[in-house]
């Protein structure tokens, strides 16, 4: 699925925006699609101009086996490149959704990677996103993909369990959580959880493969798992900002995680008290 595919969306990452909407068009799925796609079309020469529009459209296309619900102006769809066809998760041998069993997406924004391995039916998936729009794009592209294996939540994933104010800005697609609505001209109250919690609510007893990508939090989230990260087998981090990374990476280094390869973004570990 990916090579069949590879050339298309790199071709449309380079082509003119209204290329890309031809490339919408003749990927939705059906007439209901297909005409929110002239919607979009229509807003996007109305926001060219200069009008005030809003930025929230939803379009659906086919890529594949898979159907995809996403929002262009956030650029959701990005990420399909970076993780179908440039593997960007699976930048070492050993951490190929294939080959893990219990794998845990927190910050899955709209499921591309869940999504991703969710392919492997034997694996049981679980998906975090706190942003309500996102999440509710989320549970559709689970939902309509009959991924019977996954489980999603719209919970952010912290050091301790609680509620906190996320705010993001109409133009992006992610979140910061703060006290200030300054942040971000939209925000919502969320519910915050930890990997210990939700490893103990659920009976889980070890993880795979965790993703962890919370928009800043990845520390936060790693202090709320003290007791999970014993079992947790491979790790990959994505992490924002030099100090993030450096934080992250001596607590996990003090817990027994050996770092086995990084690319810029991105760092990947294993528990060397468990291997492989």
């Amino acid at each position: 699925m990916v090579n069949r595919f590879k050339a298309s969306v790199k071709a449309r990452s380079r082509v003119p925006k209204h290329r890309k909407v031809l490339w919408y068009f003749a990927k939705a799925p059906n007439l209901s699609a297909k005409l929110s796609v002239i919607k979009f079309f229509f807003k996007r020469i109305l926001k060219d101009i200069g009008l005030p529009v809003r930025t929230d459209d939803e379009l659906t296309v086919n890529i594949g086996e898979l159907t995809i619900h996403f929002v262009p102006f956030w650029g959701e769809l990005i990420h399909y490149q970076e993780i179908f066809i440039d593997k960007v998760y699976e930048q070492h041998p050993s951490f190929h959704p294939s080959e893990c069993g219990i794998i845990f997406d927190c910050g899955a924004n709209i499921g591309l990677f869940t999504m991703h391995a969710a392919q492997n039916r034997d694996a049981k998936i679980y998906a975090f996103e706190p942003n309500p729009s996102v999440y509710g794009r989320l549970k559709k592209n689970i939902e309509i993909n009959n991924l019977s294996n996954v489980s999603v939540y719209p919970l952010a994933i912290g050091a301790e369990r609680g509620k906190s104010k996320l705010c993001w800005d109409s133009s992006t697609l992610s979140g910061k959580i703060s006290e200030s609505v300054s942040e971000g001209n939209n925000s919502a109250e969320i519910e915050i959880t930890t990997l210990d919690h939700i490893c103990s609510e659920h009976e889980v007893r070890f993880i795979d493969l965790l993703k962890l990508d919370v928009e800043g939090k990845e520390y936060e989230a790693l202090k709320g798992g003290r007791q999970t990260l014993k079992t947790t087998k491979k790790l990959v981090l994505e992490y924002h900002n030099d100090e993030v990374r450096k934080k992250c990476e001596s607590f996990l280094k003090k817990i027994g995680f050996n770092k086995v390869t990084e690319i810029p973004g991105h760092q990947y570990y294993i528990n060397s008290n468990i291997g492989v």
